[in-house]
């Protein structure tokens, strides 16, 4: 089978593409947990050493735990996104739950319950990810260049949030004396 060649396309249908409801809901849906992801990674090894008293070591291990449970819940839920046709819950639980996953991540200063947390909020920090990427593939009319279009957009959203989320903790972290601020704005976007 053939690809088709590529058609140019206008301007005004990539302002079209740009500007779509769903191409907009599509790019806030991942950069929320995108965003919170990308500090966390990056600002909890420092909390959990100057806060909990664990050691680097320690602390980069617990942190460690979230994108290895991201991984094995992005493989599971790519191969069920191949099975499962409804979209929506793979979206909306995962969303619920990385918020309470994301204040637990710094409020819970247990050493066995905080490992569970992490894992927790690593799964819900991926596993939709195959199941939002599938959405602009399904929708009516999509042709091959507004979906790079949409997935571009996607993209860019959540990367633009993953460079700002960073120094959104470190500059309230500065100001105020605290993570929580910076956390707690990024658990709930």
């Amino acid at each position: 089978m053939a690809l088709e060649a590529p058609q140019g396309i206008s301007l005004k249908d990539i302002w079209s593409v740009f500007r779509t409801r769903s191409t907009i809901l599509l790019a806030l849906a991942d950069l929320g947990p995108f965003a919170q992801y990308v500090a966390l990674t990056a600002w909890l090894p420092t909390y959990y050493h100057e806060k909990f008293g664990m050691t680097l070591s320690e602390a980069g291990f617990v942190v460690g735990l979230l994108p290895l449970a991201g991984l094995i819940a992005l493989a599971c839920s790519a191969a069920l996104s191949f099975r499962i046709k409804r979209r929506k819950p793979f979206l909306i639980i995962p969303g619920i739950f990385i918020g309470f996953a994301g204040f637990g991540s710094f409020l819970v200063g247990d050493n066995l319950v905080l490992p569970i947390v992490v894992v927790l909020l690593g799964v819900c920090s991926w596993v939709y990810i195959p199941f939002l990427f599938t959405i602009p593939i399904e929708m009516p009319g999509m042709s091959a260049q507004r979906l790079a279009l949409v997935m571009a957009v996607i993209i860019t959203v959540g990367s633009t949030g993953s460079i700002v989320s960073p120094w959104l903790v470190g500059f309230t972290t500065d100001l105020l004396g605290t993570y929580w601020v910076g956390f707690s704005i990024l658990a709930m976007g």
